[in-house]
Parts: C-alpha cells; structure tokens; sequence
C-alpha cells in the first residue's frame, strides 16, 4: 500500500511537472502579441464555472482584465473532460483544447460529436520533457 501511495504522488508530480513545460511553451510562443497567464497557481481566474490553464490577454499598455483566448491543457483522458469544455464554450471567450499530438484527432472527433466548438493546439515532448505546442 505505501508503494502503491508513493506511485500515486509520483504521478501527480509528472502530471504537474509536464503541464508546467507546456505553459512554459506557450509564454515562450505567444508572449509577443499576449500578456501570458498561467492560471494553475495562486489567485485562479473562473472562467464560465471552469479554471482553464491559461488565459491570453490583451498587451499592455494599458493595463486590462481583457481575456482574448483560454487554454485547457489536456493529457490522455479525453472524456472526462468535456464536462469543463461545454462549460469553456458557453463563455465569451474562444478557447484552444491543447492535447497531446497524437490525440488530436481524437479530441477534435470527440468536440465534434459533443457539439463543442474549440480551436486546437497540439504539444509534443522530447526525451528531457521539453514541450513544443503547434497551434492551429
């Protein structure tokens, strides 16, 4: 039982710790036309009953609260999550379903089927973790 629970806490950590390459990603690609949040830490940000993973925002100057685009971050387990992408489209704000690449298809049948409308970002990892995102 105590393997099983040190496993358990391993997962969660590689979970975190991928999902932190890939907003390092983003920020790296896109902080020249948004001002970048990562919204997995402290001071969250609730978008339509949903804490996406990043928002994109309008440049300053001047300084504003204008959520252009959301991001939710997915791993393997696709289904389980469209209960927060139906809660993501039902607000004002577009929104990128950001998946592993060779989940894409999936996730883009999976939206269609579900009736939810989400742009698609894809990231691929190399063998140090390092994350690259390709947008669509």
């Amino acid at each position: 039982m105590v393997g099983e629970a040190k496993y358990a806490c391993y997962n969660i950590s590689m979970e975190e710790k991928t999902k932190r390459h890939i907003i390092g990603a983003i920020k790296q690609d896109l902080s020249d036309r948004f001002r970048v949040i990562d919204n997995t830490v402290e001071d969250k940000r609730l978008i339509a009953g949903s804490f996406p993973d990043v928002l994109l925002m309008r440049q300053e100057p001047p300084k504003n609260d204008d959520v252009l685009f959301v991001m939710r971050i997915e791993d393997e387990d696709l289904v389980n999550s469209v209960p927060a992408w139906k809660e993501l489209e039902r607000s004002e704000v577009s929104f990128y379903l950001v998946v592993p690449e060779k989940k894409l298809d999936e996730a883009k049948q999976l939206a269609n089927a579900v009736d939810v409308f989400a742009k698609f970002a894809y990231y691929t990892l190399d063998y140090q973790g390092k994350a690259k995102v390709k947008y669509e």
